[in-house]
């Protein structure tokens, strides 16, 4: 029972980290979104 336990906890932390840099990937996707509009808004003055 301990080793199914185990597992479940490595799984849990494995599903954290994905779930971490999906919202890592999410957020520099707005960044990057943010600062080409941004570019586009200087290269118009």
């Amino acid at each position: 029972m301990a080793q199914i336990e185990g597992l479940i906890a490595s799984n849990v932390e494995i599903t954290a980290s994905e779930h971490s840099l999906h919202e890592a990937k999410n957020h520099l996707e707005k960044v990057g979104k943010s600062r080409k509009e941004a570019g586009g808004r200087a290269s118009e003055r």
